[in-house]
């Protein structure tokens, strides 16, 4: 079975609460034209959800605004639950470090496989060509393997022993079943790595692209602001010896971070002088610029 996820609830009229942030940062009183979420001076006579009409495409606005902003605390009051099924617990592994995001996942301590493990076999093992030293294919030799854990496991069950101490024996590639709370401000985190080649494209890649495709339903600015970090800094994070080769990366349009850098270039010369700004920014980094002349530095070219 391929891993599935649903998108089983979202914070209602997200943009009602954008709203009610921007008039908050920008209003001297207490906005009145408010979304009255069950907001009321009684509290025994609740009004319900009524939400005002805005301009759509002064509300797309406020949204980008917020979307290209630091001020992460508006996105973080949009929350959605997400539900994965029959993901590895490979992928699960991964999945909790975002920490920003409340899990609740299928137990392996109640919950019995009495009908073989569940386990995810990778495609590279079904097309390996090379065969071991007896003629045996990577597919039998994982097949036989899997047989011999869950040999293993039916075994230990009828002599008794726990549920919860046969999972030491399970692979990390048994599927399972986890809920994920997050809001936004973390998930556009989780995506912009999750969203990049780097990550592990057998489950990330078509997962966080139906992520991105759910949110984009529910949002579409919201959902078009999902990308890979290097759309969003014009830059890589993942330049290292440890890194996989990328493409993108590789010919990964740097004007943007180069303006950032002249920018900072910019900043340093005005406080102190081109001289001291250059030993401070270093070799390295006046590398990543280029040729900049009078018009950024104040020297010649």
């Amino acid at each position: 079975m391929d891993p599935k996820v649903h998108l089983i609830s979202a914070t209602p009229n997200p943009r009602a609460i954008l709203k009610f942030c921007w008039d908050i940062i920008t209003t001297p009183g207490f906005p009145e034209n408010r979304p009255c979420l069950f907001m009321s001076d009684e509290h025994d006579n609740l009004p319900g959800i009524e939400v005002p009409d805005f301009d759509p495409k002064a509300m797309d606005q406020i949204v980008q605004e917020f979307c290209k902003s630091g001020l992460g605390g508006p996105l973080e009051m949009i929350n959605f639950t997400f539900g994965f099924e029959g993901v590895t617990r490979a992928f699960t592994h991964q999945m909790v470090r975002t920490r920003l995001a409340s899990y609740m996942q299928q137990s392996q301590r109640f919950t019995e496989f009495k009908d073989g493990l569940p386990v995810h076999k990778p495609s590279n093992i079904e097309n390996w060509e090379q065969k071991s030293e007896d003629g045996s294919t990577a597919e039998e030799i994982w097949d036989g393997a899997i047989k011999n854990i869950e040999w293993s496991c039916s075994v230990l069950q009828g002599m008794g022993l726990p549920t919860q101490d046969l999972r030491g024996l399970y692979p990390t590639n048994v599927t399972t079943n986890i809920i994920q709370t997050i809001d936004y401000n973390a998930l556009r985190h989780m995506l912009s790595h999750r969203l990049c080649t780097q990550a592990q494209q057998e489950e990330w890649g078509p997962l966080a692209r139906r992520i991105k495709e759910l949110v984009t339903i529910y949002d579409p600015i919201l959902g078009e602001n999902l990308r890979p970090a290097c759309q969003i800094k014009g830059r890589c994070d993942f330049d290292t010896s440890l890194d996989r080769p990328c493409e993108i990366r590789d010919n990964l349009n740097i004007p943007v971070a180069k303006q950032k850098l002249r920018g900072v270039m910019r900043n340093l010369v005005a406080y102190g002088g081109y001289d001291w700004a250059k030993g401070f920014i270093g070799d390295d980094v006046l590398s990543q610029i280029g040729d900049f002349g009078e018009e950024v530095t104040g020297k010649p070219e």
